[in-house]
C-alpha cells in the first residue's frame, strides 16, 4: 500500500495514517449509530439484498453476460498466436479482461443509480418508514449488489473453464496429427510433443533465479569473475556496484583554514572520493602469442555513474573529476588498475537532491579489447576527504551485458566460445523424489549479421547446471530455442537438488540471446503444477473482491450524491491512485516550471508564477491523497493466470487487504450519511 515512497519516515507516517484514518471512522460509526447496531437484524438485511438482486434480473443485468461471451469467442478467433500456449494465454487474459470489465461497469451502473433512484422516486419512504435501520439499507444493498457482481462472475467463470478446454483439446488434437505426419519443425518438435502430453492450459509454480550475470568465460571459483570489452560496442559488459547513500550524512565543504591532514589539505574538501580497484587479465588467442606489452597497450575502461540501469554520466570523461589512473600492482591475475574521481559538493547537490537515502550506482565498463575486466575485493569505496564518512556497495556487485532490442543480451560464438550467461539459484523450492526436474526456457534471439551464413537456420545453445551442495557438474545440454516462443527440457536430479545450484548458458550459433531476470526470467524451474480450474477458481476470488471494493465505493458515493455525480466520483476513488502512478514525475511537486516552460513559455512573469503554483499545488494534494485510495494493483491475478503461473496466496490477501482496509470505512461512512440524511417527510 505504500507502493512508491522510498522515504523510510516518509512510509512510516503514511502506514500510521493508513491505519488511524480506518479506525477512526469505526470509532465514530459506533458512537454516531449505536442504536442502529442494536436492532440489526440480518434478516433484515437480506430482504433489502433480496429485493436489490430481484430489481437488477429485471433490469436485464443478468442478459449482458451471453453478449460479452459472444464477444469473446469472436475476439479469440481473430487473435494471432506464436504457438498452442500462447493462443490459451491470449484467449485466457481476453476471457478474465471481460469478466472484470462487464461487472466492474455493472456494478458501478446498477449501485451509483439504485439509492438515489429510490429517494427521487420516494420509494425510500415506505421503506425508512417500517422497522428498518439505515445500517440495514446501507448492507442490505451492498450484500444484492454482491450476489449480481457473484453471479456475473460465476457465468463467465463456467464459460471460460469450458471453453479453454474446448480449445486446448483442439489444440492438442492438432498437434498429435502434426507430430504423426512429421509437419513439425525439428526446433518445434520437443515443445510440440510436451503439448502434447501435458495440455497448454499450465498452472504452474516456479523457482526463479536470484541473479543474471554475464561474464567473459565461466568463473572456476568467486575470485574468477570477468567482463569482456570490445570498443565496437562500447564495452561488451558492465560490471555495476550499487551504494545506499545518506545525503544528509555527507561532510559539508570545510573552510582552508580549519582544514587537517588528508585529502582536504590537499584542496578536495567537502564531497566524496570514488576509489576503483580494477583488475584487468591479457586476453591473449592460443594461435597467436601477444606481441605488445602491457605498457604499450594498457587497459582502459569508464567509470559513469547511473540510476534506474540508465547511464547518467561517465566520470571519466569529466576532466575535472578523474584525478588519478595507475597501475598498483602486477600479479598472476595481470594489472589491477587503481581510478581515483572526486565529486565536489556542488555535483553531490546536483546528483543527490535528497536528504534522504539515494541508491546510487557506480558501473565499470572495459574499452580494450585485449584485456577482461573485473573487480578486486573491497575494490569499489567511497569516502569523504576527511575520512569521516566511508562507504561499501549495498550489495553484491553485478555483472551485466551489453543492452539489445530486448534487454541484456549474450554474443554467441562458433569456436571457442568463452562468453557465458549465469543464472544463480538459491534455496530453490526443489520438490524431492524426482528423477528428472522441468525447465522453462524462453529467450529473444537477434541475428549477427557480420557472422551470419546461409547455413545458420537455429539458435543453439548449451546448459550445464553446477550444483553447489553436491558439486556435481551435469553435461551440457543442448537445446534449439526459437524466437520468444517457451521451450521445456528435463534436468537430472544431480544437478539441481538442493536448490542451490548455478546454471552457465552459452550461445554456440551466431546470434545475439537476450535473456531477462526476476519473476519474468528467460529461465525458470517448474517446481509443481496445479490444476488450472483451481487456478481459474482463484482469479475469479480476486475479480469478486474487487467488485465487492467497487460495490462499497458505488454505495458510499450514492448516499449523499445524485446518481450522475456518484459515478463519477467512484471512478475517481477506484483510478486516482492508479492514474497518479502512470503520470509519475508528472503528478509530483516541482513539475510547474515545467508546466509553464513547455506551455506558458510567452507568459507574463505574474502568469507564470500562479500557474507554477497552482500546478505545483495540485500535485502537493494528489500526491498526498493518492496514498489513501484503492490500489488497483493488488488485483493482479489476471496478469498471473496470463503467464501460466498459479495465483498465489499472497494475491489472494493483497486483494483481500485492499478489499477490508478501503471497504470497511466507506461502508460506516456511507451509512453515517445516510442515517443523517433526510430521505422520509
Amino acid at each position: 500500500m505504500m507502493q512508491g515512497i522510498s522515504n523510510p519516515i516518509l512510509a512510516e507516517g503514511w502506514l500510521t495514517l493508513a491505519i488511524a484514518l480506518p479506525s477512526l471512522v469505526l470509532l465514530a460509526g459506533l458512537l454516531l449509530g449505536f442504536k442502529d447496531l442494536i436492532r440489526f437484524s440480518l434478516t433484515r438485511a437480506t430482504a433489502i439484498a433480496s429485493v436489490c438482486f430481484t430489481q437488477s434480473k429485471r433490469r436485464g443485468v443478468l442478459l449482458i453476460t451471453p453478449l460479452v461471451i459472444l464477444a469473446v469467442i469472436v475476439v479469440s478467433h481473430f487473435q494471432k498466436a506464436d504457438d498452442a500456449q500462447d493462443a490459451i494465454r491470449q484467449t485466457t487474459n481476453v476471457c478474465l479482461f471481460a469478466a472484470g470489465l462487464v461487472v466492474t461497469v455493472v456494478i458501478i451502473m446498477v449501485a451509483c443509480t439504485n439509492l438515489p433512484r429510490e429517494i427521487e422516486n420516494r420509494v425510500i419512504y415506505t421503506v425508512t418508514t417500517k422497522p428498518v435501520t439505515r445500517l440495514e439499507i446501507v448492507l442490505g444493498k451492498v450484500m444484492g449488489f454482491a450476489a449480481v457482481s457473484f453471479w456475473i462472475l460465476l457465468i463467465m467463470g463456467v464459460f471460460s473453464l469450458a471453453y479453454l478446454n474446448w480449445l486446448d483439446h483442439r489444440a492438442r488434437t492438432v498437434i498429435r496429427a502434426q507430430l504423426d505426419s512429421n509437419d513439425i519443425p525439428l526446433t518445434s518438435r520437443v515443445t510440440a510433443e510436451y503439448y502434447s502430453r501435458h495440455g497448454t492450459l499450465h498452472s504452474r509454480v516456479f523457482g526463479t533465479p536470484q541473479r543474471l550475470s554475464f561474464l567473459a568465460a565461466e568463473p572456476t571459483g568467486p575470485d574468477d569473475w570477468w567482463i569482456p570489452a570490445d570498443p565496437k560496442l562500447g564495452g561488451e559488459g558492465s560490471i555495476v556496484v550499487p551504494f545506499q547513500v545518506d545525503g544528509s550524512l555527507i561532510p559539508p565543504p570545510v573552510a582552508p583554514a580549519a582544514q587537517g591532514p588528508g585529502l582536504a589539505a590537499k584542496g578536495y574538501p567537502g564531497g566524496l572520493w570514488i576509489k576503483a580497484l580494477i583488475p584487468a587479465r591479457r586476453v591473449t588467442p592460443a594461435t597467436q602469442p601477444s606481441t605488445q606489452p602491457a605498457e604499450i597497450n594498457p587497459p582502459r575502461a569508464t567509470i559513469d555513474l547511473r540510476a534506474n540501469g540508465r547511464v547518467l554520466m561517465d566520470l571519466t570523461a569529466q576532466t575535472d573529476l578523474l584525478q588519478e589512473v595507475r597501475v598498483v600492482q602486477s600479479n598472476e591475475r595481470g594489472l589491477v588498475v587503481l581510478y581515483l574521481i572526486y565529486i565536489s559538493p556542488e555535483n553531490l547537490i546536483r546528483w543527490l537532491p535528497s536528504d534522504g537515502v539515494n541508491d546510487v550506482q557506480i558501473g565499470i565498463t572495459g574499452l580494450n579489447k585485449a584485456y577482461e575486466y573485473g573487480l578486486a575485493p573491497k575494490g569499489m569505496q567511497l569516502e569523504s576527504p576527511d575520512n569521516s564518512l566511508k562507504l561499501s556497495p549495498s550489495r553484491g556487485a553485478q555483472y551485466v551485458g551489453p543492452t539489445g532490442q530486448y534487454g541484456p543480451r549474450l554474443r554467441g560464438q562458433r569456436g571457442g566460445i568463452r562468453r557465458v550467461a549465469m543464472y544463480e539459484f538459491h534455496d530453490a523450492a526443489v520438490p524431492a523424489g524426482h528423477q528428472n526436474y522441468q525447465f522453462e526456457l524462453r529467450v529473444f534471439t537477434e541475428m549477427d549479421r557480420e557472422d551470419y551464413t546461409a547455413e545458420d537456420q537455429a539458435t543453439e545453445l548449451g546448459l550445464t547446471f553446477r550444483n553447489h551442495k553436491t558439486g556435481h557438474i551435469t553435461p551440457e545440454i543442448r537445446v534449439y530455442p526459437e524466437n520468444n516462443r517457451p521451450l521445456y527440457f528435463d534436468v537430472p536430479a544431480a544437478g539441481v537438488e538442493g536448490g542451490d545450484f548455478d546454471v552457465i548458458m552459452r550461445c554456440t550459433s551466431p546470434n545475439f540471446i537476450s535473456l531477462r531476470q526476476g519473476r519474468d526470467a528467460s529461465l525458470k524451474l517448474v517446481a509443481a503444477d496445479q490444476s488450472f480450474a483451481l487456478n481459474l477458481l482463484k482469479s475469479m476470488a480476486v475479480l469478486w473482491l474487487m467488485s465487492l471494493l467497487v460495490v462499497i465505493v458505488a454505495v458510499f458515493c450514492s448516499t449523499f450524491l445524485s446518481w450522475p455525480i456518484a459515478i463519477v466520483l467512484t471512478l475517481l476513488i477506484l483510478a486516482g491512485r492508479w492514474c497518479v502512478q502512470e503520470l509519475g514525475d508528472m503528478a509530483k511537486p516541482g513539475v510547474g516550471n515545467q508546466v509553464v516552460s513547455d506551455l506558458f513559455r510567452g507568459a507574463s512573469p505574474e502568469v507564470s508564477a500562479a500557474v507554477s503554483r497552482s500546478v505545483d499545488g495540485l500535485a502537493r494534494v494528489t500526491s498526498a491523497v493518492a496514498p489513501l485510495l484503492p490500489d488497483l494493483s493488488q488485483f493482479s491475478a489476471m496478469e498471473e493466470m496470463n503467464r501460466g503461473v498459479a495465483v498465489s496466496m499472497a494475491s489472494l490477501l493483497g486483494a483481500l487487504r485492499v478489499t477490508f482496509f478501503h471497504g470497511i470505512p466507506m461502508l460506516v461512512m456511507g451509512w453515517i450519511f445516510l442515517r443523517y440524511k433526510e430521505v422520509a417527510p
